[in-house]
């Protein structure tokens, strides 16, 4: 099967995602499914660095990211660029992930750890999709989260 990514443009946005082995795995997660950048914002630990790079394989090196001081600037610079920013967040009208269609130029934005996205940065997501849990636990490390989403969001892209 073949995969048009030809005029598409995806973007992961990391909010003071603080454990760096998360970095790493998300950085090769990232690599896996074309991400055009990662945006490191706020406590967002930054190569070089030991961790990231054993858990991304190296993969940051070969990864186009930038560190930033101030989410609401993230945002606001995505904007300018005509990205639809897609929270990955459970909350009262999140939609199912599988139930969204994704814009050419799509951002995601992955939470701290403990406690996801911020309540004030929330709002400045244009949607947010959840990954639908069949078992007990409430939701997924972070890392994993971001895997399904690029997964979620290049399967559509599938020609």
């Amino acid at each position: 099967k073949k995969y048009n990514l030809e005029n598409t443009c995806t973007v992961l946005v990391l909010q003071d995602v603080v454990d760096p082995y998360n970095v790493g795995a998300i950085f090769r997660t990232a690599n896996a499914f074309a991400v055009n950048e990662i945006l490191l914002v706020g406590k967002t630990p930054i190569p070089p660095n030991e961790q990231i790079s054993k858990n991304s394989m190296g993969l940051e090196r070969s990864t186009l990211w930038s560190h930033h001081h101030d989410f609401e600037e993230v945002i606001k610079n995505l904007r300018s660029e005509a990205f639809r920013i897609v929270g990955l967040e459970l909350i009262n009208d999140s939609i199912d992930i599988n139930e969204i269609s994704f814009e050419p130029k799509t951002a995601f934005v992955l939470g701290n750890e403990r406690v996801g996205i911020y309540k004030k940065n929330i709002k400045q997501c244009d949607v947010c999709v959840h990954i639908q849990m069949f078992g007990k636990g409430s939701s997924l490390n972070v890392s994993v989260a971001a895997a399904i989403a690029l997964h979620a969001r290049i399967s559509k892209l599938r020609i």
